[in-house]
């Protein structure tokens, strides 16, 4: 087939020249080169010259690093200067991101089926020489081969290039012998890609001879890899894209490929970076020999869930522990870079492993702390099977795997407050960025292949920018996470069928996670109910999700519950008075855009709003035993100085959060977050019942009385404001302290909409009311308390 230029994105093109003709980038040699002798000295500066000659002449459009991972350098100098083992004293953006050496030791190899004109040719010289004598020149090693011996055929394959340059076909005929297994044989070069890297050249810096990082070398003619090396940018041939959809996988505990799903596969680069002697950087040491050959666990003897407790790390530990930390684009306001410009540009990690993001022990604590804290009130983890992967490094084969991991550990960090971290909000923050690059990464290659995991990956991404207030990027992460959920069906029950347990229930979750949010966010942010709730009714919707504990949940079937109320029936609870929530927001919608235009239609609204009253009472009163409040809680207010006590428990707390076992408890968690929305929804209901009450007439008029009438099951004898201030004051002073900070920014928001609201339909002639002076200031002090705590958490 001849070739033709390539035109897809993800190739690496020849830079563009510019209007005089001059190349894009000038290669120089650094004047500040030196060996351990003058004699070294000199040979590495002649070296490093030699490397710049060629790289001038063919202007690769990418170092090292950035090749091996199919991308584009980003951000090089126009002038850029190569210093020892042909370095770039100035790295390219993505080097610096991930801590990798830019280095320019690539040199463009023969690929492919040696053209037989050429052949024929070589072997006439050879011939000819041999007539002459001339056999002795033709045994002479050549320079670069480690003083190897070549064959006919290597011996001329340089003499070769400038034949195969111009069109023609590169593999002309196949020998029936090699047909049978050239398709195997190049499948698996994709794959071994890296371990080809590893072996020939391309060692860490401490274990690469000098000769070998002088300059580059074509590989020894004494080694025979069946792999085929890289190449280079200049071949007309199209290369593959950045990951390369193949139906196989490597086997865990051996060499050979075993048939699997077709998956994207990500393949791990060489690593370049000079960190390898320095014992901090990684807590796991490399292997010395191809980790391909090796079962994981053999390669990282330490592997496992590690400690039960989280380090303290000082930020200066953290600096040096986390790679390229300091180097980060991070997502902060305090930077110049945009939230959105820094993420859209976030690369590869050299490989989906978690070591090149944070150290292990390091991610499986925050994975610890998501399971304490986070995974009550975002459920869509199945903890038995995820730990499995975890432990058996699943995310090293499935790129979605580690973008939920890093997706994860992102939300984690941003939500628990950052004295569980040992470390500063700006060092906490940059983590967490860092985690958030690693993943849009991934997933910005997945979007065609959407799945339950990217569901989850974006909502979580969704709180994470919803914490740090960037609006678009949230608003943009939250739209794909509802329409990605529709489209696979997660509303409708018929969808289900014939899914395993464990996807069927991650499913139930994720939907009504997603169906929770939109409710939230339609009240704290005066935005309309997108998925109401009369669209999801009747025998197609979805089930709510099974209340079994993680455990009694497996791949072939439902166990017998080992707890008597797991914590998933607190999540149920959650929902169902989102439920009367969403319907109370579009009752409001409704009444806004058609009034009632006679007093029937007002009296009609008003027996809705009995209704949706009813359905609270009866959420309340069957809530179960864990998450129940104590009788009598919360029925006086408290004397003058509380908030005081309250602010050195908090001090207590977040001086030494790993001591705190109230802190750990998911159904303190779930039952202040249960409360809360309970006062929330009642407060909404009796404004709204305020309102259609307004709208019947003057205090006193014939249509008033009949209105009050109707509604009087709301409780007149008590006032409105009084009732849902006690509701209030009993979820925050019936649970302690701790269970309020540590269940993160969510909780503390919904606590302010509900106080805000509740100052602000105060009346000024109402002030001289002592219950509702108590209320007040009680609400202020509350609110005070709220920012303290909101100010523990990374942002």
């Amino acid at each position: 087939m001849p070739r033709v230029a390539s035109v897809s994105p993800t190739v690496a093109r020849r830079p563009s020249l510019s209007a005089n003709g001059a190349p894009q980038h000038v290669f120089v040699a650094s004047k500040h080169i030196a060996g351990s002798s003058h004699g070294q000295g000199s040979e590495a500066q002649a070296s490093v010259e030699s490397v710049v000659e060629a790289l001038n002449k063919r202007q690769p459009p990418s170092c090292d690093a950035c090749r091996t991972r199919k991308l584009k350098c980003a951000g090089r100098p126009t002038v850029i200067e190569l210093g020892l083992e042909a370095t770039a004293v100035v790295p390219c953006e993505h080097c610096r991101e991930w801590s990798l050496d830019c280095s320019y030791l690539y040199q463009r190899k023969r690929r492919g089926r040696k053209n037989r004109v050429v052949e024929r040719l070589a072997e006439e010289q050879r011939a000819r020489r041999q007539s002459q004598g001339g056999e002795a020149l033709t045994s002479q090693p050549r320079p670069g081969t480690g003083g190897a011996s070549s064959d006919s055929e290597d011996d001329s394959s340089g003499r070769r290039d400038s034949f195969n340059e111009g069109p023609g076909p590169r593999r002309d005929s196949f020998n029936d012998r090699r047909s049978s297994f050239v398709a195997n044989d190049r499948r698996d070069s994709y794959v071994h890609e890296e371990v080809f890297h590893s072996n020939n050249g391309y060692l860490p810096n401490g274990n690469q001879p000098q000769s070998s990082r002088n300059a580059p070398q074509p590989p020894s003619l004494t080694q025979k890899p069946s792999y085929p090396p890289p190449r280079d940018s200049r071949d007309s041939r199209p290369n593959p894209p950045s990951y390369v959809p193949i139906p196989q996988l490597y086997h865990q505990n051996s060499h050979s490929i075993i048939p699997d799903s077709p998956r994207p596969y990500y393949p791990s680069p060489p690593d370049f970076s000079h960190n390898h002697q320095a014992s901090h950087t990684l807590p796991y040491s490399e292997p010395s020999i191809p980790s391909a050959t090796i079962p994981p666990h053999q390669i990282h003897p330490n592997y496992g869930p590690g400690p039960t407790s989280l380090p303290s790390v000082t930020s200066q530990d953290f600096i040096t522990s986390v790679p390229g930390v300091s180097a980060l684009n991070s997502t902060s306001p305090n930077n110049e870079v945009s939230p959105s410009v820094a993420l859209s540009e976030a690369s590869i990690p050299p490989s989906t492993s978690i070591e090149s993001v944070l150290p292990r022990e390091m991610a499986m604590n925050t994975i610890r702390l998501w399971f304490d804290h986070v995974h009550c009130i975002i459920p869509v983890i199945h903890r038995p099977s995820f730990m499995l992967d975890l432990t058996a490094r699943e995310e090293e084969k499935r790129p979605m795997f580690f973008a939920l991991i890093m997706g994860m550990i992102a939300t984690t960090l941003i939500h628990v407050p950052k004295s569980y971290f040992g470390m500063s909000a700006e060092n906490v923050r940059k983590l967490s960025d860092k985690c958030l690059k690693a993943c849009y990464a991934v997933i910005r290659r997945e979007m065609d292949n959407p799945i339950l995991d990217l569901i989850c990956i974006k909502y979580m991404i969704f709180i994470i920018h919803n914490k740090h207030g960037n609006v678009g990027l949230e608003a943009a992460a939250f739209g794909e996470a509802q329409y990605l959920a529709i489209s696979l069906g997660l509303h409708r029950e018929d969808t289900y069928y014939g899914l395993d347990p464990i996807e069927a229930e991650r499913r139930r979750r994720a939907w009504f996670l997603i169906y929770n949010a939109d409710k939230f966010e339609a009240v704290a942010r005066a935005k309309p109910v997108l998925l109401r709730p009369d669209e999801f009714l009747g025998p197609e919707a979805t089930n709510f999700p099974t209340e079994l504990d993680d455990k009694s949940i497996t791949k072939q079937g439902y166990l017998p519950n080992s707890i008597p109320v797991p914590l998933i029936c607190g999540f149920n609870i959650l929902t169902r008075i989102v439920t009367v929530l969403g319907d109370i927001l579009v009752h409001e919608r409704d009444i806004r855009r058609r009034p009632p235009k006679d007093p029937e239609d007002l009296l009609s609204a008003l027996r809705q709003v009995r209704q949706l009253q009813h359905r609270v009472k009866v959420i309340a009163d069957k809530l179960p035993r864990p998450f129940q409040l104590e009788v009598g809680s919360g029925d006086i207010i408290p004397a003058p100085g509380w908030e005081e006590a309250i602010r050195d428990e908090l001090d207590l707390f977040f001086s030494d959060p790993m001591s705190s076992e109230t802190a750990k408890d998911g159904y303190l968690v779930l039952k202040a977050n249960i409360h809360v929305t309970l006062a929330m929804t009642r407060l909404r209901l009796i404004l709204h019942r305020e309102d259609l009450l307004n709208r019947s007439g003057q205090i006193g008029t014939p249509s008033r009385n009949a209105a009050e009438l109707v509604a009087a099951d709301l409780g007149e004898n008590v006032d409105w404001r009084h009732s849902v201030y006690q509701d209030l004051f009993k979820a925050v002073h019936g649970i302690p302290i701790q269970a309020l900070a540590a269940n993160g920014p969510s909780l503390v928001t919904k606590i302010r909409v509900v106080a805000v609201t509740l100052l602000d339909a105060m009346p000024s002639q109402e002030q001289a009311d002592p219950n509702v002076q108590g209320i007040a200031a009680y609400l202020l002090d509350f609110l005070n308390i709220m920012s303290s705590i909101e100010s523990q958490f990374a942002d």
